[in-house]
């Protein structure tokens, strides 16, 4: 199984995710990055519980998370994951962390 953890810190988080959405509920800053991390590690947990293979992507996002990584992995490690993934970040057109179209060339 593959889980996408970019942060442990829930304050790092914040500054990946805009929001995270349980059921019909959207919640925005600490506390869905919070929420977030927090199902991020029960989902590993109880995976490991059934003895399933645990691979985590963590996407490195350069003066974001670049200086978490190793915080990252150290938790994943104590969480018994089998595979740290660690992926360059490629910004998308007209997203946040990418360039707005009108910017580029055409």
């Amino acid at each position: 199984m593959t889980i996408t953890v970019c942060a442990v810190d829930p304050e790092i988080g914040k500054r990946i995710y805009s929001w995270v959405s349980d059921g019909n509920v959207v919640y925005r800053g600490l506390e869905g990055a919070s929420l977030l991390l927090s199902r991020q590690l029960a989902a590993i947990e109880k995976l490991k519980q059934f003895g399933i293979t645990v691979k985590v992507n963590c996407i490195i996002i350069p003066g974001v998370n670049d200086h978490h990584v190793k915080a990252v992995a150290k938790k994943m490690k104590e969480m018994g994951v089998d595979l740290l993934n660690c992926m360059a970040m490629f910004p998308n057109v007209n997203t946040p962390s990418g360039i707005s179209r009108s910017r580029t060339k055409r």
